[in-house]
């Protein structure tokens, strides 16, 4: 992850495709998510850009081990896969029974999604996950303003 100023955009995703050729199938994909910068009197500057989103980025927080099962449910419900990232929880604290720390361990699950493909695969993850019930996860969707390696693929 790397924050920069939208006016790079272009240029660091050209160098991306140029250095890990992420266009060939299977070498990675690139996407960029807009953000809103607070300025010093509190006004908020969106970033350019957000009003053609095409894709978003479905990020699913879950515990250790479930992100098989949502990546099962977001490629039956149109996805193609997704990345997992292995953490650890930081808001909750941790439970101690003697002699034996446990520490909630969560994967957190990234499905880059068309907007045709936004509420089936979201949906599918929400019911298939119960994410409805508490303590089974939480799920949020943040708009994709650029992607690399991605459209070339489900085209060819």
């Amino acid at each position: 992850m790397v924050s920069i100023d939208a006016k790079l955009n272009e240029d660091l995703h050209k160098m991306i495709q140029d250095h890990f050729e992420i266009e060939k199938k299977g070498r990675g994909i690139a996407f960029s998510i807009p953000f809103k910068r607070w300025q010093a009197d509190n006004r908020v500057e969106q970033s350019p850009n957000t009003t053609s989103v095409k894709h978003h980025c479905i990020m699913t927080i879950v515990d250790r081990g479930k992100s098989g099962d949502c990546i099962k449910a977001a490629r039956l419900a149109g996805s193609r896969g997704g990345t997992v990232i292995h953490g650890h929880g930081a808001g909750v604290p941790v439970n101690y029974y003697y002699p034996l720390a446990i520490e909630p361990q969560k994967d957190v699950v990234m499905v880059l999604a068309s907007n045709d493909e936004l509420n089936p695969v979201r949906e599918r993850i929400c019911k298939d996950l119960e994410l409805d019930k508490p303590g089974n996860g939480i799920i949020f969707v943040l708009p994709v303003s650029h992607i690399s390696g991605l459209l070339k693929r489900r085209k060819g």
